[in-house]
């Protein structure tokens, strides 16, 4: 039997909304992302401390106060509210995680939700294929042996916050001389997308993506494109940055990238790693 909730939230979970995890539909939520308004399971809210408190953060609804102010804010939402906003497009491919989800998947999907807004509308999230599916699950299957000396509930050792500055000197794709460049980002099966840059050789972005980290030397993937309306996207060139404990600094690691693959063109990247391991 599901332990009492505070009095106060009785209200709160008369909705039948309220009463199953925002993140994965679990019975009986008795945790609570106080900023977020939503209420999850003890699984999903692990993921949410890991993603740190400049995201979402944990409050219970069993055993904690709650500061006036506080209850006030966060009764005003639940989870109807906050999947209306953070799973308003979820692009094809994309599955969300059940009940009995691995911690991969949840992971996975609560990073992207939350962290980078990835199913928020004009965030041109890439859609999943299957083969990328079949990796996270694979990963998942994982979790019920211990790899690389961790543990189910460490199958990542850290997170890591790719901040996208700015790019020079990139190649001209259009008649115009110019080019309406994006970057695509991959780490494992997770894939994100920064916003179009109309007409620009130099774009400024001050764009930032959240990515799980699974171990050192990974290596996240930037594919440079240029939007095209009436044509397939065109390749500005490629990279690559292995993560590293560099990268678990104050301030974070900042980098020019080269791109290969391309007569011309760079990215400046800011990179800062967070540990969950400890």
């Amino acid at each position: 039997m599901a332990e009492s909730y505070l009095p106060e939230f009785e209200g709160f979970f008369q909705d039948e909304a309220n009463c199953v995890c925002a993140d994965c539909g679990a019975a009986d939520p008795r945790w609570a992302s106080t900023n977020l308004g939503a209420v999850v399971c003890i699984e999903c809210s692990g993921v949410h401390r890991n993603l740190g408190v400049h995201i979402t953060k944990m409050r219970s609804v069993v055993l904690d106060d709650w500061e006036s102010e506080m209850l006030e804010a966060f009764l005003a939402k639940g989870n109807a509210v906050v999947n209306a906003e953070y799973e308003a497009e979820v692009p094809e491919g994309w599955i969300k995680p059940g009940p009995d989800a691995s911690r991969a998947a949840r992971t996975d999907w609560i990073s992207a939700k939350y962290a980078n807004k990835a199913f928020v509308p004009g965030n041109e999230t890439l859609p999943r294929t299957e083969a990328e599916n079949a990796e996270l699950a694979a990963r998942g299957a994982s979790e019920e042996t211990a790899a690389g000396g961790l543990t189910a509930m460490q199958e990542y050792i850290g997170t890591v916050a790719v901040e996208l500055l700015e790019g020079k000197d990139l190649v001209a794709c259009d008649v115009s001389g110019k080019s309406d460049p994006y970057v695509k980002f991959s780490l494992g099966a997770q894939q994100l997308k920064s916003k179009i840059k109309k007409k620009s050789l130099n774009p400024v972005w001050g764009e930032t993506f959240m990515f799980c980290v699974p171990h050192f030397g990974a290596e996240l993937h930037l594919d440079v494109m240029d939007w095209d309306k009436l044509s397939a996207d065109d390749s500005m060139g490629s990279a690559s940055v292995a993560i590293t404990e560099e990268m678990e600094t104050e301030g974070g690691h900042s980098v020019w990238v080269d791109l290969n693959n391309t007569k011309s063109g760079s990215i400046h990247l800011r990179l800062t790693y967070t540990s969950l391991v400890h």
